[in-house]
């Protein structure tokens, strides 16, 4: 193992990814922000994930991320 690949295992162990919010609750949020946060996202490429899955997860769960409540209500009453 390299200097640099035991550095990132090192973080990688050190920290720890941030548990999905409730989407369905209407929470996109982790306490350190939008999820995924930076937090979640370092892990993942310590962990040895490439950009694009990093990236992929996070466009998945902006996906599954509802309206907030005064968004979706105005909606439902435009429509």
């Amino acid at each position: 193992m390299t200097a640099a690949e035991d550095r990132l295992a090192r973080i990688a162990y050190l920290l720890a990814e941030c548990p999905p919010p409730d989407m369905a609750a209407g929470s996109g949020r982790c306490a350190h922000g939008p999820w995924p946060c930076v937090i979640t996202q370092a892990v993942w490429l310590a962990q040895g994930c490439d950009r694009g899955q990093v990236r992929a997860a996070y466009q998945a769960a902006e996906r599954e991320e509802r309206l907030p409540h005064w968004e979706a209500e105005a909606a439902a009453g435009a429509g």
